[in-house]
């Protein structure tokens, strides 16, 4: 089973492959309910996809009793303070076999936009922290051209 948590509309250059994900069960968790309208809408290659919202720090509790293999956490670790990310991951890793993270480093201050409030930037992140919980990083430079200055981003990747 793969859940995205914060999946939004799966519209950015990155979210838009989970649409392509061949798996027996999709779980897309968000918080704003139009981008969960929106998703419930496309066409994705998984044999059965699950539309919830609900907090992604209660992501074991509004799965159950499924308990994911894959979390995908695209753009979304940036939204939460860092306590709260800390300890998401962490009790991810406990029951996941694999966790893939797309996220900004650094610096890059968001509001909430297009009706949104959970857009706004909650913490930065650095590729060192994420590689001292257990990840592995690939850092691609000045990716996100629309901060100014520009930002780098990275997939983090951590495997039981």
């Amino acid at each position: 089973m793969v859940a995205n948590l914060g999946a939004g509309r799966c519209d950015s250059p990155v979210s838009k492959w989970v649409l392509a994900i061949p798996c027996l069960k999709l779980y897309s968790l968000d918080l704003h309910k139009p981008a969960l309208q929106d998703l419930a809408g496309k066409v994705f290659v998984a044999q059965r996809h699950i539309v919830k919202m609900g907090d992604v720090k209660e992501t074991l509790s509004l799965l159950s009793p499924d308990l994911p293999d894959v979390v995908l956490m695209i753009d979304l670790l940036e939204h939460l303070t860092k306590e709260d990310g800390i300890a998401l991951l962490q009790k991810l890793q406990s029951v996941a076999k694999r966790i893939l993270v797309w996220l900004p480093l650094g610096i890059c201050e968001q509001e909430e936009y297009d009706g949104n409030v959970f857009q706004r930037h909650l913490s930065t992140w650095t590729a060192e922290e994420l590689e001292s919980l257990g990840f592995e990083v690939e850092v691609y430079e000045n990716f996100h051209l629309h901060f100014a200055p520009p930002v780098d981003a990275a997939w983090a990747s951590w495997n039981s």
